[in-house]
């Protein structure tokens, strides 16, 4: 084991950080999965809302970046990087193998409360070893000599992270839609079993490559050290009248001056951290309301289905692509034509960027709003009345004539209603002869109810059928599907039925009762299909898309059986090659925030307090968090542009006041840890 001393040439990468940049790999991507898959596993399983699942996400978010910061303390102080990042993989592993066990539905567990459980141990592991393992893999570096490698050491790290969630973009749609298992239309078991192996065999590869680690003694316990300090400077600072240049300095008396001189390091670094928590409330809002955003739009491509989760996939890619040209081309040219020629210009610039993302994001919220289900509202009545005869009828609605054509439906959405409503009708069914109809002329009166979807049916005995429609799309972004079909008494099947079919394959069936009455919905995937009523073809090419609402209507007797889909809310149309621009430039803004506070962060701390630094710089990742469920919770915003406009108005805000804090930030002149290349030579200066 390389311990104190250094073996092998300095000019050269070492090669132990190899297996710790796969062991990164391994953690991201199972985090990752968790990640993508969470919001939609929280719908399609636990059954919430859109806000819970986001509130829920985000409370999981905050779990792990808390633990980041819990987990930075213990590996400093305590247990040692080495020893925690094997803990900290055990409690990952854990967690992974009971959540995969959890979304297996035939073992018949209380799928909310393990699911809680098991997030608490991933989040556990992962939040520990997100802060743990970028530090630990900084100290297989010889600094000052290997400072060139170090700066190499993030990049490549960065680029780990977005292979593994652009692995994770493209594998988990895939097992989590594509295939089917258990009886059910998605496999979210698949989806979780392949992080669960991947983390079990890369931990046993860590611990196989222990001789090969350069291993830091453990110092001794750094955050006692700094609470005594601290407690003690401001105790002396209370009790003498002495003015001194900073507050820590009251501590001298007692305290080493690089002690206080590395504790003014890290208080000057916090003060830099405290508009951060920003940055992360919008880089973790975009798995959650871009992903809805998404699943709101249309993903139809050349006769591929891109997915909500698959269209993140991009970012990753982004940032692969981007990393070497920014760091080649991109940052030398900033610094040379625009003054950007520090690390904390490059990051407010960053922080700008991803509140133009934002921005951008609001408006195609504004341009997804007329798409939106026409939801009824105060004030406002909808009545729509669907003919489930193979006739055309006369209808004539509050002096309006007009023609309701065989198996269609008609609509009025903005009736004015104080409470109920009554529009008077009269049907004409002279153009049905061929059923026994009770009279020719049928009037009478429709009620509308304020605020409320009410939907009337004609059948051969009239128009007397009512119930409250639901126009909802799904919370999957699936579309839904109702029967509203007569069933005529001599019809001889016992037990008739709706069949769904695609590709001569019964995907879904409705019963159809003989009392006549609309089914429940049923979600559908996104495809073409064939109805049945038994095995009588009714509609042979019915096109059922993304975010629609189709209720089938039709009648059925021994001699004749008709049916047609109609539809009640338009599907999406908005197409989901929008969201690319505000992915492009996530991925900016990843690259120079996120990849450079990290570097910063690492090269500015005490050799003593790196992970710790690591741990709070991810702890205004929990703080990011509690912003979203707040605002969230709060329900301030009626609508979600409004909430998008307000995220990108609060990061541009939070980046005025960190670029302000920046000009009286002063960098660490030792060469140890400056780690900005040979053209950024004022790193002494003032930003």
């Amino acid at each position: 084991m390389l311990s104190e001393q250094v073996k092998g040439n300095v000019s050269t990468f070492p090669k132990p950080v190899i297996v710790i940049l796969i062991f990164s790999f391994s953690i991201k991507f199972s985090y990752n999965s968790i990640r993508g898959t969470l919001p939609l596993y929280l719908i399609d399983t636990l059954h919430l809302e859109e806000s819970q699942a986001t509130v829920f996400y985000h409370a999981f978010s905050m779990c792990v970046f808390f633990f980041a910061f819990a987990g930075g303390i213990l590996a400093d102080s305590f247990f040692g990087r080495y020893k925690s990042l094997i803990y900290y993989s055990t409690s990952l592993s854990l967690g992974l193998v009971l959540l995969t066990l959890t979304a297996v539905p035939m073992l018949h567990f209380p799928v909310s409360e393990l699911t809680i459980l098991s997030l608490i141990i991933i989040a556990m592991g992962c939040g520990s070893l997100r802060s743990c393992v970028p530090a630990f893999g900084g100290d297989q570096f010889i600094l000052p000599q290997q400072a060139r490698q170090l700066s190499l050491w993030f990049v490549l790290m960065c680029i780990a992270h977005n292979t593994a969630s652009l692995s994770v973009s493209f594998i988990a749609p895939v097992l989590r839609k594509d295939l089917t298992c258990f009886g059910e239309l998605t496999c979210y078991s698949l989806v979780f079993v392949v992080p669960t192996v991947l983390m079990i065999v890369t931990t046993v590869l860590y611990v196989v490559g222990t001789r090969f680690y350069r291993i830091e003694k453990l110092q001794e316990n750094v955050l006692l050290k700094i609470t005594k300090c601290v407690t003690y400077a401001l105790y002396q600072r209370i009790k003498s009248s002495k003015k001194r240049p900073h507050w820590l300095d009251h501590a001298d008396k007692k305290f080493e001056p690089t002690m206080i001189e590395d504790i003014k390091s890290v208080t000057a670094l916090l003060k830099l951290f405290l508009p951060l928590p920003i940055f992360w409330t919008l880089y973790s809002m975009t798995s959650t309301a871009w992903t809805f955003q998404a699943s709101r739009m249309n993903g139809e491509l050349a006769g591929y289905l891109i997915k909500p989760d698959q269209i993140t996939a991009v970012n990753p890619v982004f940032v692969i692509i981007f990393v070497p040209i920014f760091h080649s081309y991109i940052f030398p040219l900033l610094a040379k034509y625009f003054w950007v020629n520090t690390p904390l210009r490059k990051i407010t610039l960053g922080g700008l960027v991803l509140a133009l993302s934002y921005y951008v994001s609001g408006v195609i919220e504004l341009n997804l709003e007329p798409t939106y289900a026409k939801i009824p509202i105060k004030g406002l009545a909808q009545v729509r009345i669907f003919n489930t005869l193979d006739c055309n009828i006369n209808l004539n609605i509050e002096n309006q004539d007009f023609v309701l054509e065989r198996l269609s439906m008609w609509q009025n959405i903005s009736i004015p209603a104080n409470k109920t409503v009554q529009l008077e009708y009269r049907a004409d069914y002279s153009n049905c002869g061929i059923y026994d109809v009770p009279s020719v002329i049928v009037s009478g009166k429709l009620e509308a109810v304020e605020n409320s979807a009410t939907s009337w049916a004609i059948t051969k005995k009239g128009l007397s059928y009512r119930y409250t429609d639901s126009l909802d799309k799904s919370k999957s972004g699936n579309p839904r599907i109702r029967a509203l079909i007569y069933i005529d008494a001599d019809l001889t099947e016992p037990k008739p039925v709706l069949r769904i079919t695609h590709n001569n394959e019964t995907l879904e069936t409705i019963a159809l009762s003989k009392k006549f009455n609309a089914s429940v919905f049923k979600e559908v995937a996104h495809k073409s299909y064939a109805f049945y009523v038994n095995d009588r073809l009714v509609e042979s090419n019915a096109f059922i898309k993304l975010g629609g609402v189709y209720t089938v209507v039709g009648y059925a007797s021994e001699n004749n059986t008709v049916a047609r889909a109609i539809t009640v809310t338009e599907p999406n149309s908005f197409h989901i090659l929008w969201i690319l621009p505000q992915q492009f430039l996530l991925a900016i803004a990843e690259i120079m925030v996120e990849v450079l506070v990290m570097e910063f962060a690492f090269s500015q701390a005490p050799v003593s307090m790196k992970a710790l630094l690591q741990a709070l710089w991810l702890f205004t990742a929990f703080f990011g968090n509690l912003i979203v469920i707040v605002v969230t919770e709060a329900r301030i915003f009626e609508r979600k542009a409004f909430e998008i406009f307000f995220y990108a108005f609060l990061m541009t805000v939070a980046m005025a006041f960190f670029a302000t804090l920046a000009k009286f930030y002063r960098y660490k002149q030792d060469s140890e840890d400056n780690l900005e290349n040979d053209t950024q030579e004022e790193t002494s200066k003032n930003t």
